[in-house]
């Protein structure tokens, strides 16, 4: 059953040319000047005039409360356009129909400007409008890191924070440019506009634009003019869902050993407003999931909480995918998931562990004067399989030394390594480096993160030896103190008294001389009594 399905405005600069397919209320009939069309319809369907890759001009939902008709930009790259409507399917509504309710117009070397699409029947359609064009657009989001960097995003985006949308654009011409990159909503509104930084490279442009991530749904749309100056538009199929949810991963990325469990940390944060609860879940394409699968938590708006699951894998030499998902339990739907890839080896590369440390660096041994006469020990043990270890090592020289076995074609472990020093050398690494470069290390130390302090020798084993003759020492100088205070009081009260006797002594002295005098003015005797 063949029926009309709407009508085509097409203007091309001072045209106004109507054609295409207008509606046709009686029977099965075709208008001569469809039939062209309807022929390259057809031979869209069977694939032998558009590419396998559809480079999107366009996409929206076409509510049917709008009247207005969408326009349709056609640059001078495009050479095919494909317009497809889901949500026409009637006989009265469509010119051409599949089972699934969707129509499709494809028009062979449009001619560039604007065109116009018109709906006859009043429906809800969804509306995607794609090309065969030189022009193509690739892209991705960025994200800042902890370190600042510029990071691909892994995940979904987190709604109110920054990021930066990255386009690469291929065979825009010397003299094409792209200047605005839009992000649109399911209906083709444009929810934030924003100035695109360009850069011209060997093979592609770069355009840039940093953003604001919102609450809704979005795709990326890029404005742009070609290498002949008209202006075009590329849309990206990625549908971008924010979410209040962040996750993270924090799993190594080494190789996984066949047959031992590998932990895979993760850490989530509800960055909402409300408290939410979350399942958080882990699950890979070979079933090496190890223990529990499924975590649940809840959290109130800024709170994060840490886990981890376990992959043991049983299958050697694959490459197996592990995802972990953040759900929201009371919208039973996922926020967030983040998939990763390891490898399964049977070669257990070095991995040192500290066993035992014997002894610590106190404070009275660190120092340079006596410093060697504090010694320590330590055992670490060192795992390996399928390969063989090159050398085992410390970052100091001959004041610390190593024992273990001899490790000449040894293959597989453990073994146990003996170190020993002194507080001279508090702390140290030894690495463990096997026949491909592997390096693993083990951190040891004695002195708490203190280092070696030239300084004078300190008697005594510790800081209460130092103490104890300090304490000592000030209470000789304070008896000292006290017996010359005394000594010195003492000489003081001895002195007083001479000076009031040789007072007494010529007080006496001067009354006898005068009454001498006296009795001799006086003629009278002195009689010494």
């Amino acid at each position: 059953m063949v029926k009309c399905f709407g009508t085509w405005i097409q203007n091309i600069d001072s045209l106004n040319l109507d054609f295409a397919l207008q509606t046709e209320a009686t029977g099965g009939n075709v208008h001569e000047t469809d039939k062209e069309n309807i022929g390259k319809v057809l031979k869209t369907v069977i694939g032998e005039t558009f590419p396998s890759t559809e480079i999107i001009i366009d996409s929206f939902d076409w509510s049917a409360s709008e009247t207005i008709d969408k326009n349709i930009t056609i640059d001078s790259t495009i050479t095919v356009l494909k317009i497809s409507v889901t949500g026409s399917s009637a006989e009265t509504d469509v010119d051409i129909y599949h089972a699934n309710g969707e129509t499709i117009i494809s028009i062979q070397q449009p001619p560039g400007g604007i065109m116009n699409l018109r709906r006859n029947v009043i429906s809800d359609w969804k509306v995607k409008i794609t090309s065969q064009s030189s022009i193509k657009v690739d892209g991705e989001l960025l994200e800042k890191s902890d370190t600042g960097e510029m990071v691909s995003l892994k995940g979904s985006p987190i709604s109110d924070n920054n990021y930066t949308v990255e386009l690469f654009v291929y065979s825009l011409g010397l003299n094409g440019t792209c200047h605005t990159i839009a992000l649109t909503d399911s209906t083709g509104n444009v929810i934030s506009s924003h100035e695109a930084s360009q850069l011209k490279r060997d093979f592609d442009t770069l355009c840039a634009a940093t953003f604001r991530m919102p609450y809704v749904e979005f795709q990326v749309k890029l404005y742009g003019n070609d290498d002949s100056g008209r202006p075009f538009t590329r849309k990206l199929s990625e549908i971008h869902k924010p979410c209040s949810v962040e996750l993270s991963i924090k799993g190594s990325t080494d190789d996984v050993i066949l047959g031992k469990k590998r932990l895979i940390g993760y850490e989530i944060k509800n960055r909402g407003t409300v408290p939410e609860t979350y399942q958080v879940s882990i699950s890979d394409d070979h079933s090496f999931a190890y223990g529990t699968t499924v975590e649940e938590y809840t959290l109130s708006s800024g709170d994060g909480a840490n886990g981890t699951f376990a992959v043991k894998p049983t299958t050697p030499s694959v490459i197996f995918s592990y995802t972990i998902s953040v759900l929201i339990v009371s919208t039973g739907k996922i926020q967030q998931s983040i998939t990763k890839k390891l490898v399964v080896t049977d070669v257990e590369r070095p991995d040192c562990t500290v066993v035992h440390t014997d002894e610590v660096c106190g404070i009275s041994s660190l120092n340079t004067a006596n410093c060697s006469l504090y010694p320590w020990t330590a055992l670490a043990e060192v795992t390996f399989s399928g390969t063989l270890l090159d050398s085992i090592s410390s970052t100091v020289g001959m004041s610390v030394k190593l024992s273990h076995v001899n490790i000449t074609g040894l293959s597989t472990g453990p073994i146990a390594v003996n170190i020993s020093g002194d507080c001279c050398t508090p702390s140290l690494y030894i690495y463990v480096i096997d026949i491909d470069g592997f390096i693993s290390q083990c951190d040891l130390s004695f002195g708490d993160g203190q280092s070696v302090q030239s300084v004078e020798v300190v008697s005594g084993t510790d800081i209460y030896t130092i103490i104890i003759v300090m304490t000592a020492c000030i209470a000789v100088v304070v008896v000292a103190v006290i017996i010359a205070f005394v000594l010195r009081m003492d000489q003081l009260r001895s002195k007083g008294a001479l000076v009031r006797s040789k007072v007494i002594l010529d007080t006496s002295t001067n009354e006898k001389f005068n009454s001498e005098r006296i009795s001799k003015q006086q003629g009278l005797a002195i009689i010494e009594q």
